[in-house]
């Protein structure tokens, strides 16, 4: 009888590892922007772009890394995920700061929010966005010129 109990528990055991491993919890917490991620998506997406008459791509992409690191340097996004399926999104760029709530839902590696309050104002028409969710990973694509990640907080 011993042997069944201890197997029962170790079957209960690896249920919870493999849906851990599946995805299946553990997206509750906070969230800061990756910068790395985003900082790459950015110089991707704008090197797409023209350029400007009598520009080499080398200076050109050097404005962009110049322009992109002065940004990141003035921008913060934390993002909190709730148990309860609320969340809040906090930005700050320069002196200007916004916070976003609303709620989330999880089915499989697609997460939905839909932004409910902004600056402790409730909005008329909630926006819902669509993102997936991976590896401790939130990427946004939707609404979006280039994606824009967040990574769990250790």
């Amino acid at each position: 009888m011993q042997r069944r109990a201890t197997g029962q528990h170790a079957g209960f055991g690896l249920v919870a590892l493999l849906l851990a491993a599946c995805g299946g919890g553990g997206i509750e917490g906070s969230y800061e922007m990756d910068e790395n991620a985003v900082r790459a998506a950015a110089m991707e997406w704008l090197s797409k772009n023209p350029l400007p008459p009598g520009t080499s791509r080398e200076v050109f992409d050097k404005q962009l890394e110049e322009a992109i690191e002065a940004q990141m340097a003035e921008r913060t996004m934390a993002l909190e995920l709730k148990p309860d399926g609320t969340y809040v999104l906090a930005v700050r760029m320069g002196a200007e700061s916004t916070e976003v709530k609303g709620t989330w839902k999880r089915e499989g590696p697609k997460l939905t929010m839909v932004t409910t309050h902004e600056n402790g104002e409730e909005r008329k028409d909630p926006d819902s966005v669509e993102a997936e969710y991976a590896d401790g990973r939130i990427t946004l694509r939707e609404k979006m010129e280039y994606p824009l990640v967040f990574k769990k907080k250790e």
